[in-house]
């Protein structure tokens, strides 16, 4: 990995630290070419009624790990995602989780990436697929940092 893509994963994974959501959910990310891994301790206020995390968290997870997997390789444009499709496997009360994601086509107009949901045993959780495409905002736009 060249120190400019070093840069540019550290400058991403900076902007993505500063949005207010992820305040609450207190995760850690790490980016590579075509890659992303993030990482979140369980916590009770994740829970619906029956103890168990939000399917929201679910998504979360998978989306921003295939979301900055996609990211990773777009360096003028703030990315979107167009659409994601998540699978429930097994529901999720305690410790850490790990989603990774991984491009799977990078075509013209838009990227596909996937992401999977483990828990520390290596178990699959979740797993999901979305459609990430430019946005009109360069990043040089969202954060001073680019």
């Amino acid at each position: 990995m060249s120190m400019k893509n070093a840069d540019f994963y550290n400058n991403l994974v900076q902007m993505y630290y500063s949005a207010p959501i992820n305040t609450f959910y207190n995760p850690s990310l790490a980016i590579s070419d075509s890659q992303a891994e993030l990482n979140m301790d369980v916590k009770p206020e994740f829970f619906h009624t029956a103890r168990a995390i939000h399917g929201s968290v679910y998504f979360k997870c998978l989306d921003d790990s295939a979301y900055f997997a996609s990211q990773s390789v777009e360096h003028e444009f703030f990315m979107l995602t167009s659409s994601f499709t998540t699978h429930f496997i097994r529901p999720i009360s305690e410790g850490r989780i790990i989603a990774k994601g991984l491009i799977i086509s990078n075509g013209k107009s838009q990227i596909i990436a996937e992401s999977k949901i483990f828990n520390e045993q290596k178990q699959l959780l979740a797993y999901g697929s979305g459609t990430f495409v430019k946005s009109k905002h360069r990043l040089r736009e969202i954060s001073s940092m680019f």
